[in-house]
């Protein structure tokens, strides 16, 4: 591992370090240590091969940060997301820099950061401090403990502080396109609902909201959380669901009823979804 610093903090900044017991081998989040940090200018950590995630929450103050060959200037109210294996450099960049860390691992941990990075949220804005530093505190004080209880309440907050963060990226309302678009995103969203069982295209979509096809794709993800494609996936095997359950057609009819043209890339779509072919679903169903 590579590591050089300068730590320029204030007398009150302080380190939690925290050891997992036998039982959180079995978990899917571990906490390695967390702080509080107030740096003064000539603070930095130039570092990788790390085998931890770390998560930098800016109070006040700016940060600057390089990583993965994008420069971020970290202020208020924003959150980053890195890989401690790859070269990381952050540093003090005003008068004081005051940030919250966590380093953390674990399945759980290689997941969340595998979708957010996904949705392009190495950096991102809070929308919602309040919520975030309340589960941030939570975590110090489960952190400061040790044995199985505290290792248990260290993953579920872990897991609610990403949940809150897919959320805060998938959450349309400090997006500008969304805003912008928002009436004709309801408008496809409407549309799709009412005409799935028709042949629905990419082309058709952003024609009807006079989009091009790639800068529709992005602002329907924004609004909906989904593709295009997916949206109208979900509609139609929630219908085909439904009419397993309630009638004796056969999956073919089901299909053809539900848009699909060919009755195996219905059962193909069906399973991706359900995690059971259509038959083994209707028998569960009853």
């Amino acid at each position: 591992m590579k590591l050089q610093y300068y730590y320029a903090l204030s007398r009150d900044s302080y380190d939690v370090r925290h050891t997992s017991g036998i039982l959180a081998k079995k978990l899917n989040f571990h906490v390695d240590s967390l702080g509080h940090y107030r740096a003064y200018p000539g603070y930095y950590t130039d570092r990788e091969g790390l085998d931890t995630y770390l998560l930098l929450y800016t109070l006040s103050g700016q940060g600057y940060l390089e990583y993965q060959g994008q420069e971020y200037f970290l202020t208020k109210d924003t959150v980053s997301l890195i890989s401690c294996s790859a070269h990381q450099f952050y540093c003090t960049e005003s008068e004081e820099w005051e940030f919250k860390y966590v380093h953390f691992y674990g399945s759980s941990a290689d997941n969340y950061y595998a979708m957010l990075r996904g949705q392009g949220a190495v950096f991102m804005d809070i929308s919602d401090p309040i919520r975030l530093n309340e589960l941030l505190k939570d975590l110090r004080g489960w952190a400061a403990q040790s044995g199985g209880t505290a290792d248990i309440r260290i993953a579920s907050t872990m897991e609610n502080i990403f949940a809150e963060l897919l959320v805060e990226q998938l959450n349309p309302g400090q997006d500008k396109a969304y805003i912008l678009h928002r009436e004709a995103m309801l408008e496809i969203t409407e549309y799709i609902q009412e005409h799935f069982r028709d042949e629905i295209t990419i082309e058709l979509l952003a024609e009807k909201v006079s989009m091009s096809k790639y800068h529709f794709i992005r602002v329907f993800k924004k609004s909906a959380g989904v593709s295009p494609y997916e949206y109208l996936k979900c509609c139609r095997i929630n219908e085909s669901k439904r009419l397993l359950k309630e009638t004796d057609y056969s999956v073919s009819r089901i299909a053809d009823m539900t848009g699909y043209k060919n009755v195996n890339i219905y059962i193909q779509n069906f399973k991706q979804c359900v995690g059971t072919t259509p038959l083994k679903y209707r028998k569960k169903a009853f």
